[in-house]
């Protein structure tokens, strides 16, 4: 996947959940082990500490493994 479909299903899945979306947003990609999946994870408002978004996705199928808002 690349770096803007990441963000395109990121804010999709938040928006759906109706969380804020709130820029900057952070995104990374990363492999937990030397071997296995990679995942991407984006956190939104991320110079801020409340009010994030943080999606997990994964890179081979660009599915959504995990999703939290971080109120505070």
């Amino acid at each position: 996947m690349t770096a803007e479909e990441v963000l395109a299903r990121a804010r999709e899945a938040a928006l759906r959940s109706v969380w804020l979306w709130t820029e900057p947003v952070r995104q990374r990609r990363y492999r937990r082990w030397l071997v296995g999946p990679v995942t991407w994870e984006v956190v939104s408002n991320a110079e801020r500490r409340g009010g994030n978004v943080v999606v997990v996705l994964d890179d081979a199928t660009g599915t959504v493994q995990r999703k939290a808002f971080l109120p505070r």
